[in-house]
């Protein structure tokens, strides 16, 4: 649990640190952060900005964790990450984006980081899926690749290995675990 009262007073802007809405600020005197406090524990909206005034990071805290939205936000101001946390752990849907805009990644998991299961895809910047992953307790249970063009590249699940790849005509290759089929 992160308490406030644990952070260096220099950073603080108000003397009362336990109850009611916070704004701290830079030495050049603009907005840092502002966020809501109950007991001295970060209840509710986090907001955290540039220098440049730019918000980078837009979160809900519950008991001072992660606990809802969770936006992250490049310096131009464009939306990088838009997601849900519980507990701290990323739970559900969520996306993450190239600066331009394209979507980078589209994420539906359940569970702490290192044994969530789901499905994330990958996308490249001209927005073409480069793969697809599917996660069972933390480990990939099957992995599809992409080429640049979308074609499908390969295909990996445990104890198998499947690789495509075309001649000048064309025509799909396949092999299954080095072994090239007819």
């Amino acid at each position: 649990m992160f308490l406030l009262m644990a952070m260096s007073p220099s950073l603080m802007a108000q003397d009362d640190i336990i109850n009611g809405h916070k704004t701290d600020y830079y030495p050049s005197g603009k907005i840092m952060r502002e966020y809501d406090v109950t007991d001295g524990v970060l209840q509710g909206s986090y907001k955290f900005y540039s220098e440049d005034g730019v918000m980078i990071l837009d979160q809900y805290m519950t008991d001072g964790l992660p606990n809802g939205y969770y936006r992250t936000y490049f310096k131009s101001g464009q939306l990088q990450f838009d997601g849900f946390m519980k507990e701290g752990s990323f739970e559900g849907p969520s996306k993450e984006y190239f600066e331009n805009g394209t979507l980078k990644r589209d994420s539906n998991t359940n569970g702490p980081a290192m044994s969530a299961s789901g499905t994330v895809t990958d996308y490249n910047e001209d927005g073409i899926v480069v793969s697809v992953t599917v996660l069972a307790m933390g480990k990939p249970v099957l992995v599809k690749t992409y080429f640049a063009d979308g074609r499908p590249k390969g295909e990996q699940s445990e104890g198998k290995m499947i690789s495509y790849w075309y001649d000048f005509d064309g025509n799909k290759h396949t092999s299954i675990n080095g072994v090239e089929q007819e």
